[in-house]
């Protein structure tokens, strides 16, 4: 089994999945005073409740970011300190890649842009376009200035998913005022699923990380730069 945690956004998602590809359990804990402290508790009483213990778990994926500072500090920590008690192997996984994951099996034709909330009306993204049914990644992840997404996505051929629909559904309101097009919002959620689905495929493949080097991805705010992504949108037309 598989154990996911999502600690990047102010939701908190947890989950096990079955080395057959099928989640076995997951839970979402909305943003509070001091949730990520109950991030063990919430382990404990998925895997208690599933009949289990964590001696049952082959391996653990989190995810590294980019996102909270606070939650990658304390995902990231948690994952580690488990992996190295238990001599099992740990996967990284991009954020990002996690939400774009369940959005882009809606639509092949589409760019896929996940918003993770950075910080001063900033958002962490990077695009994604399904290639022969799987997600590539086609830029680097940066921080940028909610307002400048107008300057990277068209929002014809974009399909939006976020982690914070609250704010960002509106932000993109005013951005694109003819309209833009988005995941439902049931998919904008810090999915676990979506973690430990990418965490086993890279088990599977014995694609681990190493303990000691594995540090979360933060990401610093980028340098004024020319559209990284004009090229590909262009190629794509």
């Amino acid at each position: 089994m598989i154990l996911a945690l999502n600690t990047s956004t102010p939701q908190m998602g947890i989950a096990v999945m079955h080395e057959g590809g099928w989640p076995l359990a997951g839970m979402i804990l909305s943003q509070g005073p001091s949730h990520f402290g109950s991030l063990m508790p919430a382990i404990h009483f998925l895997l208690e409740n599933m009949g289990t213990d964590i001696h049952q778990i082959d391996g653990i994926a989190v995810a590294v970011g980019p996102g909270s500072f606070t939650g990658l500090r304390v995902g990231v920590a948690a994952a580690k300190g488990l992996a190295h008690a238990l001599g099992i192997p740990l996967m990284g996984i991009s954020s990002l890649k996690a939400l774009a994951v369940s959005a882009g099996r809606l639509d092949n034709s589409m760019v896929v842009a996940p918003l993770v909330d950075s910080r001063r009306d900033e958002v962490f993204t990077a695009p994604f376009f399904n290639e022969n049914n799987k997600l590539v990644q086609v830029a680097e992840e940066h921080s940028v200035q909610f307002d400048s997404l107008c300057d990277i996505y068209d929002p014809l051929r974009t399909l939006f998913v976020g982690s914070n629909p609250a704010v960002q559904m509106p932000r993109l309101s005013e951005i694109y005022p003819n309209g833009f097009i988005t995941a439902p919002v049931s998919l904008w959620t810090a999915d676990a699923v979506a973690v430990a689905s990418l965490g086993l495929s890279r088990f599977l493949s014995k694609d681990y990380d190493d303990l000691p080097t594995l540090t979360p991805a933060y990401i610093s705010p980028p340098d004024i730069r020319p559209n990284q992504y004009a090229s590909f949108f262009k190629a794509k037309m």
